[in-house]
């Protein structure tokens, strides 16, 4: 596997690096899976503010930091407003643990169409790269792969911060399914393509924009319902016997640690219009992951593929996933 970033130079110096993008050939002859990396949010935590309490919303949204953080100690516990300073050993209002103090927390490394392309290569299939930017852009046709993997990570619609001014909560970024990107996406599939598509806000951020065609989107194209975010603590997944053969489970990252980040709210879906769940969370059964069979082929999860360890169990799932996208006998 090669992997690349850039970085630019001018007088002032030079910019920070770029996203890493990756390729690996396994054969002249083996079919080319196109990468597409849509996880590009870097965010704090979410807020609390009101009248009476204030702090940092953990339990809503941890926030992803940009490649690695080391300056989070522990969750906010103290919210009052009226909680004030008293000593160091009874700090009030912002009064966090300290579990994680002298740690490395992993956020948006930047480096998952890697991730990603090294299982797809051990299943034995050639792929590229791109940022979903350059697909939704024209600049890299979809089409031209015979099929599609399209990282959405943590990616989520993510109000501007409070210091660009009093409507900045108006100014959204990170939306993880803008209309551009939905519409090549429907073209695609409209061509018989093969797509699989993942990530944490997957359902959520389509549903929660209010916007009936986003929510259209996601059933008539990708053959789900969206039923709950933070559907479980533990990030333990098992497939059903009848969708993908013999039953197998596998866990997918939900703490914090220095290698991978933390899933902390993934999505429940269920299959809808054809799509049928095909992977269930073994914490309380709702659905993880939907598979679609008919004028297209899709695999759908609502939770992030690369966060899915050790590295063997991701190998088996997109092992069993490529043969479901390329088995045209069924």
């Amino acid at each position: 596997i090669h992997s690349y970033k850039v970085t630019a130079l001018n007088e002032g110096g030079e910019s920070f690096d770029s996203e890493i993008l990756s390729v690996g050939r396994a054969g002249t002859d083996r079919p080319v899976v196109l990468v597409v990396n849509g996880f590009d949010r870097v965010s704090g935590p979410a807020a609390l503010k009101d009248t009476r309490l204030e702090g940092f919303a953990w339990f809503w949204d941890q926030g992803v930091p940009d490649r690695y953080d080391m300056s989070f100690t522990g969750e906010q516990f103290a919210f009052k407003k009226k909680a004030k300073w008293q000593s160091d050993d009874r700090p009030g209002l912002g009064a966090s643990y300290a579990d994680y103090e002298t740690r490395v927390i992993a956020g948006n490394t930047f480096d998952f169409p890697y991730i990603h392309g090294r299982a797809i290569l051990k299943a034995g299939y050639t792929f590229v790269s791109c940022s979903d930017e350059a697909l939704w852009s024209g600049g890299v046709p979809p089409e031209n792969y015979a099929a599609v993997d399209v990282i959405l990570g943590e990616e989520k619609a993510t109000p501007a911060p409070r210091y660009m001014g009093k409507d900045s909560a108006e100014v959204v970024y990170f939306r993880a399914l803008p209309k551009a990107f939905q519409d090549v996406l429907r073209g695609y599939l409209q061509k018989g393509g093969r797509l699989l598509i993942s990530g944490a806000y997957l359902g959520s951020d389509l549903y929660q924009t209010g916007h009936e065609e986003d929510m259209r989107f996601a059933e008539e194209w990708l053959r789900f319902k969206w039923v709950t975010d933070h559907a479980v603590r533990g990030g333990a997944v098992r497939s059903v016997p009848d969708r993908m053969g013999s039953a197998y489970s596998f866990q997918f990252n939900t703490r914090l640690n220095k290698d991978i980040y933390a899933v902390e709210s993934p999505d429940a879906i269920e299959g809808v219009h054809g799509g049928q769940t095909a992977w269930r969370y073994l914490e309380n059964g709702f659905g993880a992951g939907v598979l679609y069979r008919g004028a297209y082929r899709l695999a759908a999860f609502g939770f992030p593929l690369e966060t899915v360890v050790p590295a063997a169990r991701l190998d088996r799932l997109m092992q069993n996933v490529l043969t479901f996208l390329f088995n045209d006998n069924e």
